[in-house]
């Protein structure tokens, strides 16, 4: 079982393991992943197997760890938050961003609005990548869709047969919106 002590600890090895990548420390990152592993290993019964199905240690650290909806996690962390990049808004999913010094970092990419151009004509992207030394979550966000871009070459419309997909999340619902007006001319203003 998951004490608040457990969840203590994996947060402040999140926040060495956040500020190592940031340092450039692979060592200083090698030693909190495997000091998180442990940690979870421990709270598991001694194995690894099982560890991240809901419910059990693994799952619950990371939980607990994550990024609160619309916050940049920081590395180490889970979560998701808007993005404004390269003419694109997108909500951003980070996934599978434990301490860890193995494993893949998720990045996917979601349309917020069907009528606007995006990364793909779903409405959905996503890229796989490893914590990079010195770049934060958004830094390295802006770059995976830069690069996404370069490749495409041109921004498109989401197809009809995908709108249906696009959720915008709670949290995001709750931002205040800019007021906007159309003047006599057709012309859009927002203030």
């Amino acid at each position: 079982m998951v004490e608040t002590k457990d969840i203590e600890r994996a947060k402040a090895i999140v926040f060495r393991f956040h500020h190592a990548v940031m340092a450039k420390d692979r060592d200083l990152q090698n030693d909190c992943a495997l000091e998180y592993s442990n940690l979870v290993i421990a709270l598991n019964g001694g194995t690894n197997l099982g560890c991240m199905v809901e419910g059990a240690p693994g799952h619950s650290l990371t939980v607990q760890c994550a990024a609160q909806p619309g916050e940049e996690p920081i590395w180490g962390q889970e979560g998701e938050f808007l993005l404004s990049a390269h003419g694109v808004t997108a909500l951003v999913r980070v996934q599978g961003d434990v301490p860890t010094s193995r494993c893949a970092v998720g990045f996917s990419f979601h349309a917020l609005d069907p009528y606007l151009p995006f990364l793909s004509p779903t409405g959905y992207r996503s890229a796989f990548t490893v914590p990079t030394p010195g770049k934060t979550v958004k830094e390295v966000a802006v770059a995976i869709m830069g690069e996404i871009l370069e490749t495409k070459k041109n921004l498109c419309m989401v197809e009809g047969t995908h709108h249906q997909n696009i959720r915008v999340p709670a949290w995001i619902v709750t931002i205040p919106q800019a007021a906007c007006t159309v003047n006599a001319h057709g012309q859009l203003g927002l203030f």
